[in-house]
This record gives C-alpha cells, sequence and structure tokens, in this order.
C-alpha cells in the first residue's frame, strides 16, 4: 500500500514540474528576426563581455543576450569568447536548445 501512495505521489510531483515547465516555455512569445535589430560581425565585436560591456553571441543568425549567465563571466565560457558567431560550436552541444531557449534575444547577425 505505500508503495502504491509513494508512486501517486511521485506522479503528482512530476505533473506539477512539467506542467509548469510547458507553461513557461509557451509564454515566450517566437521570435521573428524581420523584427530584431541588425548586427554585423563587426558590431557583435563590441558586446564581448569585457570592461563592463554586455556579452552576447551569435547562434543560427540570431544574437542572444548572455550578459547575466553565471557561466558566461566576463564574457567567457569554457574557452568560447562572447562578440562571436558560436553556432558551430552549439551545433556540437548536447544541451543547445535547452540553453537557448532561456536567453533573451537582442538582434540578428547580417554580413
Amino acid at each position: 500500500m505505500k508503495k502504491i501512495v509513494l508512486l501517486a505521489l511521485l506522479l503528482v510531483v512530476i505533473g506539477v514540474v512539467l506542467s509548469v515547465y510547458l507553461k513557461n516555455v509557451s509564454d515566450q512569445p517566437p521570435v521573428n528576426p524581420n523584427d530584431l535589430k541588425p548586427f554585423t560581425r563587426t558590431e557583435l565585436q563590441k558586446y564581448n563581455g569585457q570592461d563592463g560591456s554586455p556579452a552576447y553571441i551569435a547562434v543560427d543568425g540570431i544574437i542572444y543576450d548572455v550578459t547575466k549567465c553565471e557561466s558566461w563571466k566576463n564574457g567567457n565560457h569554457k574557452g568560447y569568447q562572447a562578440g562571436t558567431d558560436l553556432t558551430e560550436e552549439f551545433r556540437l552541444s548536447p544541451h543547445r536548445t535547452s540553453v537557448l531557449e532561456k536567453l533573451s534575444t537582442v538582434g540578428k547577425l547580417v554580413d
């Protein structure tokens, strides 16, 4: 009997956590690249997180703000530098989508 109660409690907790997560994901409006501020690669380089500047990265043509991410302290994260296009590096990342969904979009990369 205790096993059934524990299993039921576990299922309820999982359901609550999942519903909160899905609500947060669905509350984020989709990004329309046409509405984003255009940044050239030269402009993006200014946002490297150094000397108090914001830290931005580009992935698949979208520019994300990583300034407040603890893992991007001073614009550096595991050998990667803010102010650059990290599309290829993110393609190799196992947690790519989950990370990008949490970041604010600030622009689009243009040539």
